[in-house]
């Protein structure tokens, strides 16, 4: 389990370009709390979140964001170092609303980087430069899902998605590349 003291430890690359001399101060003032969600659906628009800070760091397990009408969907895996903002949605107002539904496929634990969190990582912008990248690469990470999706044959569709995440969270053992969640059992 993580506390709200361990989530810059938990995660190392939060105080990248942070300098040496300054990440003791950026660890004491950079805690933030910890949301437990257990495995299944998720109703994010039942909490209350603080749209003024950065959003959820997931620190540790994997959600599914499906966004679709009818009988067609899309879908997107967030997993360990994925920041996201639930609360930010299209809504009804668009020309097409669609609205997301969230799924647990394990137990999930976000770090809350609210207002707080912010002010106190304010000293150092580092934090905030990894928070960005960190945005900036879910929406790559989007883009080359929806290259996969193009691809004509169902097995390199599978075989390109596979190794996606194998690149995201993968980890290298004697056997190969091994990709917790779908050792978990989707």
């Amino acid at each position: 389990m993580v506390t709200a003291s361990e989530i810059l430890d938990v995660d190392p690359d939060l105080v990248r370009g942070v300098p040496p001399r300054l990440l003791p101060a950026a660890r004491r003032a950079c805690m933030a709390g910890v949301r437990r969600i257990p495995r299944g659906p998720w109703e994010p628009g039942g909490e209350q979140f603080d749209p003024a800070g950065f959003g959820l760091l997931v620190v540790s397990g994997h959600l599914v964001r499906r966004v679709g009408r009818g009988e067609r969907f899309g879908a997107e895996l967030l997993g360990p170092g994925d920041l996201l903002r639930p609360w930010q949605t299209i809504g009804s107002a668009a020309s097409l609303p669609f609205e997301p539904r969230w799924s647990a496929i394990t137990p999930v634990e976000l770090a809350v980087l609210d207002a707080d969190f912010a002010r106190r990582a304010a000293p150092f912008p580092a934090i905030a430069i990894q928070l960005v990248d960190r945005a900036t690469a879910r929406s790559r990470h989007l883009a080359v899902a929806i290259a996969i999706v193009g691809q004509p044959r169902i097995e390199d569709r599978l075989l390109r998605l596979l190794w996606s995440y194998a690149d995201r969270w993968g980890t290298v053992g004697p056997e190969g590349v091994s990709i917790e969640v779908l050792e978990r059992g989707l």
